[in-house]
């Protein structure tokens, strides 16, 4: 074409020429533009073998579906030739018509890492009715973790390309973001639903018309089939020991910051209280029977156990709650823990059922009747104090201090666990 670019910019459409002639024994097609010029906002430095081939394997054909969803691949091989001023870390690029899944990692209980977890989903065909009438189509996809997804290089955001997708042609089109409940994470999952009746956008890259009755009977079958993959005894398992290993790496980093907090405590030995969860430190302070207990020397609210406490030299980490099963229902990382101090028990079915279902994965038992309560966490004893009947006064000076005087009537519950 000559001056295509000036040409279209007025409005004309450019004419252009063709020429054919004979080549090599193979057949493939060569399409090879000269002159390349960018539009707004895309700059020409962006041409690279890496983002072609990303954009290739996410946005047209060369990602095809095809082959996972038990239709003729048509499969092809596909070659680039970039002029060195776009890119000139390789000669050229050479890739397949197929989009790659991540490798399967089924095995929950064999993984290094439980975010390299995939487990694939393979080819079903579901119907929907639309007007009167069954329309087919075909899904395929896999769920994974952050290292698994990682394996799979993006075309853009990396959260952006993972997800629920329509295609047509076996070609990516658009994502659904609402078929998979809140409840989870929508990067875990990818799968792709095949419908041939769809009708795309002129440049393809979207559902035309999403107010038809194809387009809400698609998706809403799409969310009855998630909410299968959500319910599959894989994918619960999965998301129990992402849970656990997301409370055991808390309890890692909880150890170490204890040991920074109590290196803070050394210089200062006061505490600033500035809302009620802190008020509740300083009164358990004050109702310790006469100072037997501690003094509070480091309080953070944020952590899991919240208290450093120092008694004769002897520092100790303690969780506060106001009462014990509220801890263990919010799953607070306990295991650095060196004692509990709660108000009060609180519901001792609660804790009776934790003790039969066990605590993210660990054993537990309350000992609640004995002389010196405790809790056993895989055989690891933590005592627990409980207050009760406690009456606070609380004054503000001109200072600004908040001071806690407790009236209190203190004593170790004995209930029968």
């Amino acid at each position: 074409m000559e001056d295509p670019w000036e040409k279209l910019n007025s409005h004309e459409l450019p004419e252009y020429s063709l020429y054919s002639g004979t080549g090599v024994d193979e057949t493939y097609t060569n399409i090879e533009i000269v002159g390349f010029r960018s539009g707004e906002g895309f700059s020409a430095g962006k041409l690279t073998y890496n983002r072609i081939n990303h954009y290739i394997n996410w946005k047209t054909i060369g990602g095809s579906l095809a082959h996972r969803l038990a239709a003729d691949p048509h499969e092809m091989e596909i070659r680039v030739e970039l002029d060195d001023v776009f890119d000139d870390t390789r000669n050229e690029l050479v890739q397949q018509s197929r989009f790659e899944f991540p490798q399967e990692r089924t095995d929950l209980q064999r993984l290094d890492d439980i975010e390299s977890a995939c487990k694939h989903y393979p080819y079903r065909q579901r119907t929907v009715e639309v007007n009167g009438r069954e329309v087919t189509y075909d899904i395929v996809g896999f769920v994974a973790g952050k290292e698994a997804r990682e394996e799979l290089p993006t075309y853009g955001r990396h959260s952006t390309q993972f997800g629920i997708w329509l295609a047509k042609d076996h070609i990516k089109v658009e994502r659904v973001p609402s078929v998979v409940g809140s409840d989870h994470e929508t990067p875990r999952f990818f799968f792709v639903a095949n419908c041939q009746e769809l009708e795309l956008s002129a440049n393809r890259e979207t559902v035309r018309n999403k107010s038809s009755a194809l387009f809400d009977a698609l998706v809403s079958d799409l969310k009855r089939f998630l909410d299968r993959v959500v319910e599959d005894p894989w994918y619960r398992e999965y998301l129990a020991q992402r849970k656990t290993v997301e409370i055991e790496e808390s309890a890692d980093e909880a150890a170490g910051s204890i040991q920074d907090r109590i290196e803070r405590a050394r210089y200062a030995n006061t505490v600033s209280v500035s809302n009620s969860h802190e008020l509740i430190a300083r009164c358990t302070e004050y109702a310790s029977s006469g100072g037997s207990f501690g003094q509070i020397v480091d309080f953070d609210s944020t952590e899991d156990i919240e208290a450093i406490v120092e008694k004769g030299g002897e520092y100790r980490a303690v969780a506060l709650t106001p009462s014990l099963h509220d801890l263990f229902v919010a799953e607070r990382a306990v295991r650095e823990a060196d004692q509990i101090i709660c108000w009060e028990y609180g519901d001792l079915d609660i804790l009776r059922q934790i003790e039969v279902d066990g605590y993210l994965g660990r054993d537990i038992q309350f000992v609640l009747s004995a002389e010196e309560p405790y809790c056993e966490l895989d055989g690891e004893r933590i005592p627990v104090l409980s207050y009760s009947n406690v009456s606070r006064n609380i004054v503000t000076t001109s200072a600004g201090e908040i001071w806690a005087s407790c009236n209190t009537s203190v004593y170790v519950d004995s209930i029968a666990g």
